[in-house]
């Protein structure tokens, strides 16, 4: 049986390199938020031989990268950019335009492991409450265009492999905004085997919702921006 450790990291204004190499050291495939200025990070990430896919880094792009180290991960097979929702206008917690969203993803042959491995991430819109109706609808909404990643096919079963959709949710874990998730049979590594881990204070918004794996393990890494790491290892 093989195993995977994914890691999600929102860098903030504060995240370091240090931090960043510590993350590196426990997970091969690295979710990251809030990456679209931190050009001296991804000169790091290249200098170490690890490869990252922001689908052309404009719009927006840029700033969710998927890293990963690929003497562990293997040959890529296939790389994906959705579109979550559009540039918007909702005041809120934050700046009142809200860039367009997007869900960057990448496949591998992953060693030892007879499937496909899939991870995507993800930066979701904040201040979704339902005191904020507008961004609890683009919320809702991208949830909806995230969920549907690696969608149901027509004989009505899921694709094989494990597939992962990590990074910041900006709501608990287990929120009913999250529906679209579990409706499409989404599960999140937040809660199993009874462990909640808390990254933004007393707080999960740092999620990884997977199919087709098995948590062995899940925990927090903390470091000098106001997220910690979030990393989970599944057995595939």
């Amino acid at each position: 049986m093989a195993s995977l450790t994914v890691a999600t990291w929102n860098v903030g204004d504060n995240g370091t390199w240090e931090d960043m190499r510590d993350i590196m050291a426990v997970a091969p495939v690295m979710c990251l938020q809030e990456m679209g200025d931190r050009d001296s990070l991804y000169d790091h990430l290249h200098d170490k031989g690890w490869k990252t896919y922001v689908a052309g880094g404009d719009n927006g792009r840029r700033a969710t990268p998927v890293a990963w180290n690929p003497k562990v991960m293997g040959e890529v097979t296939a790389k994906y950019c959705e579109p979550l929702s559009p540039k918007t206008h909702a005041p809120g917690t934050g700046p009142d335009d809200v860039k367009p969203k997007w869900l960057i993803a990448v496949a591998w042959d992953y060693p030892n492991y007879q499937h496909q491995a899939r991870v995507g991430c993800l930066h979701l819109v904040s201040d979704s409450s339902t005191s904020n109706p507008k961004r609890h609808q683009l919320a809702h909404d991208e949830l909806v265009n995230a969920s549907t990643m690696w969608k149901k096919k027509s004989d009505g079963t899921f694709p094989v492999g494990f597939c992962c959709i990590a990074g910041d949710y900006n709501t608990s874990w287990n929120n009913d905004l999250l529906d679209p998730m579990r409706n499409q049979k989404w599960k999140p590594s937040q809660g199993c085997n009874g462990y909640v881990c808390h990254t933004h204070g007393n707080w999960t918004p740092d999620q990884q919702w997977f199919r087709n794996g098995t948590v062995t393990k899940a925990w927090g890494i903390k470091n000098k921006s106001d997220h910690d790491a979030y990393c989970v290892t599944y057995q595939l």
